[in-house]
């Protein structure tokens, strides 16, 4: 079975404080095992509000030993690896100010967020906004506008590799400005814009002459019909 990671916070109930305070009893067990199998040089203070004097390990005398050989040490030897009160305080206070940090910066997130689907819904950003708000305004939807491009570039590497379907013709998004205010290539003629027709056949005229030397359509009618000799289809008979 895993065992759980204990946090090193204060313990605010009453009850479950005094009861993990009765584990010092192996805590000092533990520490008579290390100085006899190991031989390790090491003494122990406990201070408690259940008790009026204090416990030590092993005695009285080695305990001042050991302070006055650990005294002796320079003062960066002795800083290495020590753990005060007045330290331990301080580790404290810099995670719960951590803590309130990271939760401030998730409110404002989603404070701003809102703000930005209201101008969505076609709501105008309010006149009193202070520029720092702005600023931190604009990062937000920056970063919405991230997420879209990063999906719309996935998406079509995903069907670009599954499939042969034609890309899309739009234009990669820029952060930080719209698309909008920049020329766009219309699929569709505006409405009132100019459309040059181009005839499917050039149609070609020649008065009194043929159109057998070039190779194009032969008109319909002939504009001179006189060059035309008119014969009868049959002679009339003529009765005496």
């Amino acid at each position: 079975m895993i065992r759980k990671k204990v946090k090193s916070d204060f313990i605010e109930n009453i009850t479950a404080r005094k009861a993990s305070y009765q584990r010092q009893k192996g805590f000092l067990n533990k520490a008579h095992e290390l100085n006899t199998f190991c031989g390790v040089e090491l003494t122990i203070v406990v201070y408690s509000p259940y008790h009026e004097e204090p416990k030590v390990f092993p005695n009285h005398e080695t305990i001042t030993n050991t302070f006055t050989n650990f005294k002796k040490l320079p003062e960066l030897v002795q800083s290495k690896n020590m753990e005060t009160q007045e330290r331990n305080t301080k580790q404290r206070i810099s995670k719960i100010e951590d803590k309130l940090r990271k939760v401030r910066e998730e409110n404002k997130i989603m404070e701003l967020t809102n703000q930005m689907y209201k101008l969505l819904n076609g709501e105008h950003i309010p006149t009193n906004m202070h520029l720092h708000d702005l600023n931190d305004l604009s990062y937000v939807i920056n970063q919405h506008f991230k997420q879209v491009h990063d999906m719309i570039k996935a998406k079509a590497q995903e069907e670009g590799s599954t499939s042969n379907a034609p890309q899309s013709i739009a234009r990669p998004l820029v952060l930080g400005g719209t698309n909008f205010d920049r020329p766009r290539a219309s699929l569709l003629a505006s409405v009132g814009a100019l459309v040059s027709v181009v005839p499917l056949v050039a149609l070609s005229t020649i008065p009194g002459g043929t159109n057998f030397e070039r190779p194009i359509m032969a008109p319909l009618l002939v504009t001179d019909v006189t060059s035309i000799p008119m014969v009868p289809s049959a002679a009339p008979l003529m009765v005496p």
